[in-house]
């Protein structure tokens, strides 16, 4: 995965290429930490602090990895991400973190420079987060599944890096020296959550993953629309058993959430992918996929939104998350179906790239289109 772009930046007219460091790329990565660590006016601050060469080169090789963005050619931020000897570190917070988390996790932020970034003209200061996304699929990938984040307590700009790219502070926490820091936290298995412009008569929604223990009221939420649609054949209605299994271990679900006054929400929408245990059902025999192909399929199963909420896009909203989720968590044929005569649901697909690969009858003999979205 070295040489292979993880992602493209595209900033006004700069195109900027995030990859992994690679072992001969060191010295170029540790000139580029030197040069930004004296041109850092804050330096008493930890996020700036500079570790030895040494130790830097074992964060970016056997201790964890880097990643790098190119501009025409030249290396001009680095990031650097620690795997190894996170659960002493994370213990020694002394906050309360799971077995599971601590020995699954992965330090982006801590008491050495992780970003760096040359002020040269026109590097774009949302890079930072591009790359800590970049980084994140490289952890997922290996089988990383939450990152932290320690800074000194009240770093401003660094909380509002976090902060975008949907960290939770976790706890403030005091070192044996009496310094006071703050952990920050993301859970790589979840949906980000976003807000969702609306319009007058409801100017928000809240985009979040269902947890687990919601699934009887999406169920409940799914029966009550699916009790008002006039040609049930547009829609085939899974037992209430088998949409909890998607939610909490088969797939998972995003839903839209609009605001009714204070802290209370009330749901408008939901969208379920499933991604696993298809089985016999698994859409990619129509593309006539290899055994491990079929692996890297995901359906887009079922997508319901209120009747009050309609028309403000939200369905579309509810895939398109669900499409990134399932991108960074590694799936490659994105599959569905719709009734012929459902142009809502049909029209949504297209409208988000999908291509109608088969007409079947499908789900006790009902027509459907089979859609498919490489990702």
């Amino acid at each position: 995965m070295e040489d292979e772009i993880i992602e493209i930046y595209e900033y006004n007219d700069q195109t900027l290429e995030l990859s992994l460091v690679t072992e001969e790329e060191i010295p170029e990565a540790l000139e580029v930490v030197r040069d930004t660590f004296e041109r850092t006016k804050n330096k008493k601050c930890k996020v700036f602090r500079l570790e030895s060469d040494e130790k830097m080169r074992s964060y970016m090789t056997d201790k964890g990895f880097a990643v790098k963005a190119m501009r025409y050619g030249e290396m001009v931020a680095v990031f650097v991400v620690q795997t190894e000897g996170v659960d002493k570190i994370l213990v020694e917070t002394g906050l309360e973190l799971s077995e599971e988390e601590r020995k699954s996790a992965a330090l982006i932020y801590s008491w050495y420079p992780m970003t760096y970034i040359r002020n040269g003209e026109g590097v774009p200061v949302r890079l930072i987060n591009k790359m800590m996304r970049a980084a994140e699929k490289v952890m997922w990938d290996r089988g990383i599944h939450y990152a932290a984040g320690i800074i000194d307590y009240g770093v401003t700009r660094a909380m509002g890096t976090f902060g975008r790219s949907r960290y939770e502070e976790r706890g403030d926490f005091q070192k044996e020296n009496g310094e006071m820091q703050t952990l920050f936290w993301k859970d790589l298995k979840k949906v980000e959550s976003h807000l969702m412009n609306g319009d007058d008569d409801c100017p928000w929604f809240r985009i979040e993953q269902v947890q687990e223990q919601e699934g009887p009221e999406i169920y409940n939420f799914m029966q009550r629309i699916y009790e008002g649609i006039p040609d049930k054949s547009w829609f085939s209605m899974d037992k209430e058993e088998k949409i909890l299994r998607y939610v909490a271990t088969a797939g998972f679900a995003v839903k839209a959430e609009a605001p009714v006054g204070g802290h209370e929400y009330e749901l408008a929408g939901i969208f379920i992918a499933r991604t696993s245990e298809l089985g016999e059902e698994n859409l990619g025999k129509y593309l006539n996929l290899s055994e491990e192909e079929l692996t890297r399929v995901a359906h887009m199963e079922i997508a319901m939104v209120d009747e009050e909420f309609r028309g403000r896009g939200l369905q579309k909203e509810l895939m398109k998350t669900a499409e990134e989720h399932l991108k960074f968590l590694g799936y490659h044929w994105l599959m569905g179906t719709a009734h012929p005569e459902n142009v809502y649901s049909v029209n949504n697909f297209r409208k988000l790239g999908y291509e109608i690969v088969a007409k079947d009858l499908k789900y006790g003999g009902l027509p459907r289109y089979v859609f498919c979205k490489k990702i």
